[in-house]
């Protein structure tokens, strides 16, 4: 339909965003073939990415989520590594990924 075109035009920021105007906007904004598309054309999910691992974290919004937030605390805390475990994030923030664990490391694209 018409709305799910224009939120197929959206990037994954914005998307999220739009999801908390009304319930109807949620249930589009958070319809699985949009967060699907967004993560097939990131090279940070497309390196990692397979079914199994999208379905145990709970779909391609979750994963893509999951992702997002992995590859933002590697940039952040190691600026120019190019790839980081999950042990070095927890190491240094004592934070620990586990619903996040996809791989044990982390590839950073800039």
């Amino acid at each position: 339909d018409a709305a799910s075109a224009l939120l197929s035009l959206l990037p994954p920021a914005a998307l999220a965003k739009v999801s908390l105007v009304c319930k109807s906007w949620r249930m589009a904004a958070e319809d699985e073939r949009l967060w699907k598309a967004h993560c097939l054309n990131d090279p940070h999910c497309k390196s990692v990415m397979c079914s199994m691992k999208v379905l145990r974290l709970g779909g391609w919004r979750r994963f893509y989520c999951s992702r997002a937030k992995e590859v933002m605390l590697a940039k952040r805390l190691f600026p120019g590594k190019d790839q980081v475990t999950f042990f070095d994030i927890w190491m240094f923030t004592g934070e620990i990924l586990w619903e996040n664990l996809i791989e044990p490391t982390i590839q950073v694209i800039y």
